[in-house]
Order: structure tokens, then sequence, then C-alpha cells
């Protein structure tokens, strides 16, 4: 799969259907997450974007950036039977005191 970021010609034909399809009107779209723009930036993803179509990153992941109240809260509302939904990876995170 990763041999495919390093395809010239797959980059090159997908670049070019972005282009053919990108909308008229500039468009961003925010990702939230560090190992998305590591990728965005050491592939050059960007590159091959057509100047309507922006990727900005975002505040960070919500592991990285959620409080730990919000956490306490959050284990509060579960042990109350409530259903709390969340990303996978916030699963794993300690509250500060549960």
């Amino acid at each position: 799969m990763l041999k495919k970021f390093r395809d010239r010609h797959l980059a090159t034909e997908v670049s070019k259907k972005l282009k053919r399809y990108a909308p008229k009107e500039k468009i961003k779209f925010c990702h939230v997450c560090g190992t998305h723009e590591w990728t965005i930036t050491h592939y050059g993803l960007r590159s091959l974007l057509p100047e309507t179509l922006d990727v900005i990153a975002g505040p960070g992941c919500p592991v990285c950036v959620v409080p730990s109240s919000e956490i306490d809260a959050a284990i509060e509302l579960a042990l109350k039977d409530v259903v709390v939904t969340t990303f996978g990876d916030i699963i794993n995170v300690p509250g500060s005191t549960l």
C-alpha cells in the first residue's frame, strides 16, 4: 500500500482527476490529526491538489487536546449508565482520579 504513495504515474492520474472535478469555489478541508498532517506533508500531497482545494491542519486529535476534566465528566456519565461515544483511541486515556 505504501508503495502507491511513491507511484508517480498513479499520483499524476489522481491529481488530474482531482483537478477535473474540482469545484470552482475554494473549499477548505480541516483534519485534526498530527499523523494525517505528517503524511500529507511527507508525501507532498498538497502539491497534487487543485488551487480550489485546501487542506488545513486543525487543533489536534481529541486524545491530545481533551482536558482531563472532560474525561472525568465522560466517565461519571458512563457510570450512571449513560451511553458515551468517542474515538477508539480515547478509550485508553485515564481520567484524573478514575
